[in-house]
């Protein structure tokens, strides 16, 4: 395959497994995952195309720059409906007011009523000026800026996503040099999507004979009738962490997870507020179980009323709590 991390994006499957294996889902992402595959196609296609192409519309003149706000924002606003970020996909809205020019603001302003216009007080403001050789000098400096860091950007994306050895060792000139500073890099998020949803579940046993209690937290999916919740603006660290120790729980175990287990045996209620009920004080051995979890289709719901459904995939091995 050319394109050896975009796969999923380009053959159109990405959004198809995107809403159910989001860090964090929000109930209306069950509701979207429900959508024709076709839709779910046309909205893969829609994003790499955005996100690749379309953000070169924010350099573009005053239309290009509203057609950027335009689709940037209905990007986000799905993204802030279907899933929890914290405050990351508000900020990154935050930042659309800067694809505003002054007529675009006074329009707005004026839409609060009858308000004094954006620009009757900017006007009162000093207006300096540059001369008219510097002003050129400072524009030609702008362009060459904006040349090298897309000449840049293009190299690193090719190196980064194309599976091809000599283009990689043509374009080591540009791109090593100027990797220590950051100049453009290849960070995404869901560079590729994850197609299945493991969740580590916390369990104790009080006696030993009795079954394991699964400890229930806050954000992350638990019980199959409970429906996803919405966390933003707030981030639960911990939910969104343990996301990533299911996509790799078979590899590594994170060093805060062994924490984690040694604090439910010994002193529980300093991580109480972690989960939905009170802790028991002296568990006799805690665990994780591992599930793949898989939103319900529109049946299952009507007939179980469940938002999930969920396989067991194996368990670590209990950890003893000493003193019992």
């Amino acid at each position: 395959m050319l394109f050896r991390s975009l796969g999923d994006w380009f053959d159109g499957s990405a959004m198809s497994f995107y809403y159910e294996t989001a860090p964090l889902p929000a109930w209306p992402g069950w509701y979207a995952h429900q959508l024709p595959e076709i839709w779910h196609q046309i909205e893969s296609f829609c994003a790499i195309g955005l996100e690749s192409l379309g953000a070169f519309l924010i350099l573009g003149p005053r239309r290009a720059r509203l057609a950027a706000l335009l689709g940037f924002s209905v990007f986000h606003v799905i993204n802030l409906a279907t899933a929890s970020y914290g405050f990351f996909v508000l900020l990154a809205l935050a930042l659309h007011v800067f694809l505003l020019d002054e007529r675009d603001l006074d329009a707005l302003w004026r839409l609060r009523g009858r308000l004094p216009s954006w620009n009757s007080w900017r006007a009162r403001l000093p207006s300096p000026s540059l001369p008219a050789s510097l002003a050129r000098a400072a524009t030609g400096f702008a362009v060459a800026c904006g040349l090298v860091w897309g000449i840049v950007s293009i190299a690193t994306g090719l190196s980064h996503f194309v599976a091809s050895p000599s283009l990689t060792s043509a374009l080591a000139p540009i791109v090593s040099p100027l990797r220590p500073f950051r100049v453009a890099n290849t960070y995404h998020l869901f560079g590729h999507i994850t197609r299945e949803r493991i969740e580590p579940e916390f369990q104790l046993k009080l006696e030993a004979d009795e079954d394991w209690r699964p400890l229930v937290m806050h954000y992350k999916p638990g019980p199959v009738t409970r429906p996803p919740a919405f966390a933003t603006p707030h981030q639960p660290r911990v939910d969104f962490l343990l996301w990533f120790y299911g996509l790799s729980f078979r590899q590594r175990t994170p060093e805060y997870v062994p924490q984690l287990l040694d604090r439910l045996c010994h002193d529980p209620q300093a991580i109480a507020p972690l989960f939905v009920e009170p802790l028991p004080e002296a568990p006799r051995a805690v665990r994780i179980e591992f599930f793949l979890y898989k939103f319900t289709s529109v049946e299952e719901r009507r007939d179980t009323g469940a938002w999930w459904k969920r396989i067991s995939r194996g368990s670590t091995k209990p950890l003893r709590c000493s003193g019992r």
